[in-house]
């Protein structure tokens, strides 16, 4: 699924994982760590998967502390094209022809 730059690249993070919303399920966010990190969202048709959507979680502010929206608040939480993901997710499903979304994070920064 990854390309071979990126496959290189997660391999560095120790702490990821995967979730799936499948086409006519509840948006639900799967054993995702509140952590600062990045998180891909992929698009998948058949055995035909597209990457959609890059973002990142706890931006680190001026004073060296992160921000309040971690991974998880973000993909519980968070807002898309200003929908809530919960709505936004089922409704990209449903207009790109979708049978899932695949939701890949990283944390980036541990203790």
């Amino acid at each position: 699924m990854f390309s071979k730059f990126l496959e290189a690249y997660v391999r560095r993070f120790s702490e990821q994982g995967s979730f799936h919303l499948r086409r006519g399920s509840p948006y639900k966010v799967v054993g995702v760590p509140e952590a600062p990190g990045i998180y891909l969202i992929y698009g998948r048709t058949g055995h035909q998967t597209e990457l959609l959507y890059i973002g990142k979680s706890g931006t680190i502010g001026a004073d060296g502390t992160f921000g309040e929206q971690m991974l998880y608040t973000r993909l519980a939480k968070g807002k898309q094209d200003g929908l809530p993901r919960r709505i936004w997710c089922p409704m990209v499903i449903q207009e790109l022809g979708l049978d899932s979304l695949e939701f890949h994070w990283f944390v980036t920064f541990s203790k």
